[in-house]
């Protein structure tokens, strides 16, 4: 049963209503607001109350978390079937899963099947066959977006920041006797006005809003192995996978997404294809001499994929029943999109593994790629890979060890491979149709949209790596250690283009990034008797990042992170000499805390303007100029590195315990150091009083000189945030439980006697616990898996803490 772990403190009735107080205050003090305008049921008009008034009547008011927000139950099935004769087996899964969401109304429901086969046809040709099928159905919601806007924001951002006060009830004299207890979804009980500015509630747009997702897959591959004579086998597979995704949506026209439109809905289709085929050659000769071993391995693979995509949007229905099945019945259709990318690759390789003696180990790797996604004369790359491994324990002078040392090896590696992780045609040159006039005429063009790039080649990265596995004291402790870098060369990138060229970006080879790190694995049994073991798993690993070059620039830019409402903001640079993930913007100073501060922190803006902070207003570093020194001045010469994405090292440990037919696991994670950009409350930090805040912001907002250096002075005045700055970070830093599971196995005698082979039950918990002062739900959130673009939060779908029981049988 899933549930969400955590619940960030709003501000309920009364203290929103003393947040507008101490806004309008501070904004007129002369003439400060001490009541306000609050709906009335049904929403013809509104009363005046304070916020003791209020509290009296309402209490707490609405807390949206615990309306969008409720517990979900799972249910999932697995049934396998197995079976055959000596030399055909075969193995069938059936599954089931219904799995309800955190959020209310949403859901996911897959049935699965799975046919497993294995025959030996002769005495040297095997037949292996693996297939599968699925079909999915998700109910989605908008949890996330790149606009800032509460409107538009999804509801996880909208739960923190829509009103907490629900609808006053009066009786027949005029008199506010109660506050509107029923549905809070319902319409009516939406103040117009804030429904207006910021859109329906969390909870009616969960409700209302349509936003379904349809997938059905097959795949499957069938495998021949053929000994054609002692030591020479060749494989043969052929393989396919092909998949169907849907995406229905409406919005009503009682939702802010579709009031201006009557109605929208929205359809995607995709249809997905790839087929493969690998043939493997692999000579296992038996040589004279015992000690020489030696294995070859040639092998050929082809792969083709395609996929076609077609999207359309149209708005107008006469009313909102039937949402998109008739979507013929709209008055406005945007124009159908229809993609369509084919592309393939096809390699050779070869390998081979030298023996001697079981102590030296080399291994030997070729490969030729040839891809259609790059250029006509850069389609092919090969790339080479070599390994030595060297087993100290079996060395004579070794001897003395081997009471305490089961093994020790060293490893040695280094190696090429190649990245083809782009989109096709992106080296061709693209055309669209338009019109354009000619004369005093109109006729049929071509717009060229993409430039053709005659050079785009694979991306290569080079590693190496030296390790050590070990083994001691009669497998007590065992574990690895190893050390990497890794050089990426030739990255393909995405970089904007001038304008004036007439082109937005071009796909090129630029740039050198390097990746080095370290990883320790460790198992350690401390205890391990006949009814009582106990176990322990560590591993802890860092990875440092750095960009090397980045062809004809020194810097650039991801993409801006949203629209609007604070969002339109570049905040990752790339920058010769740091890293991947690192941000950018202006340094964060405090607040201004007096009129002396605000003489002090004067400053001519960008236009010449000479700007006077008012006291309680946010204030930032000077900390350069054209000519590399502060100049009075706060401009984009005033932006550099405040934080990086990327974590100081990971870690995480495992503790399994078994006592006879007990065994009770606990598995913990986390991360030491990083940054994540928390949108969330980036219109919040506004303190304006327009929406709803968390408590923290409240609480620490400025009050008075001393009172508070973190947030602004509460204002109505304030004005949207303008300057991205550290004030946006929060820290990744945190330590979770990831998993608790005990369970108990039957004693298999005893189960027999009711026609069981085996019989297991157990509990399961999921993020039971997390450890960290991010200020969000999650800080292993990421709304992007882009690498250059992690690490930030846009109000994403939280993770849940998930209770199951588990019961698996075998008859």
């Amino acid at each position: 049963m899933p549930y969400y772990r955590k619940k960030i403190p709003v501000l309920n009735a009364r203290q929103y209503a003393e947040y507008k107080n101490e806004a309008y205050a501070n904004n007129s003090p002369s003439s400060p607001q001490t009541s306000w305008d609050y709906p009335l049921y049904p929403l013809e008009s509104s009363t005046k109350m304070s916020p003791e008034e209020l509290e009296r009547l309402v209490g707490d008011g609405i807390d949206w978390q615990d309306e969008i927000y409720h517990p979900a139950h799972t249910q999932e099935y697995q049934l396998s079937v197995t079976g055959g004769v000596e030399k055909h087996k075969y193995a069938f899964m059936l599954g089931y899963l219904d799995q309800n969401g955190i959020l209310k109304n949403t859901a996911y429901q897959r049935i699965s099947a799975r046919l497993n086969t294995d025959s030996q046809l002769r005495s040297w040709l095997k037949m292996s066959f693996n297939g599968s099928f699925s079909s999915s159905t998700n109910k989605l919601v908008k949890t996330n977006s790149n606009d800032g806007s509460s409107k538009a924001g999804g509801v996880v951002r909208k739960a923190l920041t829509y009103s907490p006060i629900p609808p006053l009830v009066k009786d027949e004299n005029g008199n506010i006797i109660d506050y509107y207890q029923g549905n809070p979804a319902d319409i009516d009980t939406e103040d117009p006005s804030y429904e207006n500015n910021w859109g329906s509630t969390p909870l009616r747009f969960l409700e209302e809003a349509t936003i379904s997702q349809g997938m059905t897959t097959f795949s499957g591959n069938v495998q021949f192995k053929a000994t054609i004579i002692k030591g020479l086998e060749f494989s043969t597979r052929l393989g396919g996978t092909y998949y169907e995704k849907k995406n229905d949506n409406y919005f009503p026209r009682t939702l802010s997404e579709g009031v201006s439109y009557n109605g929208v809905a929205q359809y995607g289709g995709l249809s997905f294809y790839s087929f493969i085929t690998e043939n493997l050659l692999t000579y296992r000769p038996k040589l004279k001499n015992t000690d020489h071993k030696l294995d070859i391995m040639l092998g050929m693979t082809y792969e083709q994929s395609r996929n076609r995509s077609l999207s359309y949007e149209a708005s107008g229905f006469a009313d909102d029943f039937l949402t998109f099945w008739v979507v013929n019945s709209a008055t406005t259709t945007e124009p159908i999109t229809v993609n369509s990318n084919l592309w393939a690759i096809e390699s050779f390789f070869g390998r081979a593994n030298y023996n001697f003696k079981d102590r030296y180990l080399f291994t030997y790797t070729i490969r030729s790629d040839g891809s259609t996604k790059f250029a006509r004369n850069h389609k092919w790359a090969t790339f080479q890979s070599g390994a030595f491994a060297w087993r100290i324990e079996q060395e004579p002078f070794m001897e003395s060890c081997r009471s305490w040392l089961e093994s020790l090896k060293l490893r040695l590696s280094y190696g090429e491979s190649g990245n083809q992780g782009l989109s096709a045609y992106q080296s061709l040159s693209i055309v669209k149709p338009t019109t354009s006039t000619i004369g005093n005429s109109i006729g049929n063009a071509y717009l060229e949209t993409q430039q053709e790039n005659p050079n785009l080649k694979w991306e290569t990265t080079a590693q190496y790596n030296i390790g050590v596995d070990f083994n001691l004291f009669n497998s007590i402790i065992d574990g690895s250690l190893n050390i990497y870098r890794k050089d990426t060369r030739d990255l393909l990138q995405s970089v904007t283009m001038a304008p004036s060229t007439g082109y937005t970006s071009r796909t090129l080879n630029s740039g050198k990034v390097r990746n080095q790190g370290i990883e320790i694995d460790l198992n350690i049994r401390p205890i391990k008797t006949q009814n009582f073991t106990w176990t322990v798993n560590l591993n802890w690993y860092t990875n440092k990042n750095k960009i090397l070059d980045l062809g004809p620039v020194e810097e650039q830019f991801s993409p801006k992170l949203g629209s609007a409402y604070g969002l339109n903001v570049q905040p990752f640079i790339q920058k010769v000499g740091y890293p991947i993930g690192a941000i950018y913007g202006y340094v964060f100073d405090g607040i201004v805390q007096n009129e002396s501060d605000a003489d002090l922190h004067t400053y001519t803006d960008e236009s010449g303007n000479i700007i006077r902070p008012n006291v309680g207003d946010l204030k930032f570093k000077d900390i350069s100029g054209p000519n590399g020194h502060p100049d009075g001045k706060i401009d984009e010469n005033d932006q550099t590195i405040i934080g990086d994405t990327n974590p100081d090292f990971f870690f995480g440990f495992n503790n399994t315990f078994t006592y006879k037919n007990f065994d009770f696991g606990v598995f913990v994670s986390g991360v030491v150091g990083g940054d994540i950009i928390n949108t969330t409350f980036m219109m919040p930090m506004k303190l304006n009083a327009e929406r709803n805040i968390p408590v923290f912001l409240y609480k620490d907002a400025w009050r008075g000189d001393g009172t508070s250096n973190s947030y602004r002075i509460i204002k109505s005045a304030n004005a949207d945030p303008q300057k991205f700055s550290a004030q946006y970070l929060d820290t990744r830093t945190h330590v979770r439980i990831k998993n608790i599971n005990a369970a108990y196995t039957f004693d298999s005698k005893k189960i027999r006697k009711i026609g069981l082979s085996s019989l297991r039950i157990g509990i399961n918990i999921v993020n039971p616990f997390t450890f960290t002062k991010y200020k969000g739900y999650d800080p292993e959130v990421s709304a992007s898996t882009n690498a250059i673009s992690r690490g930030v939060d846009m109000g994403n779908y939280p993770q849940a803490r998930t209770y199951s029981f588990n019961l698996n049988c075998t008859f």
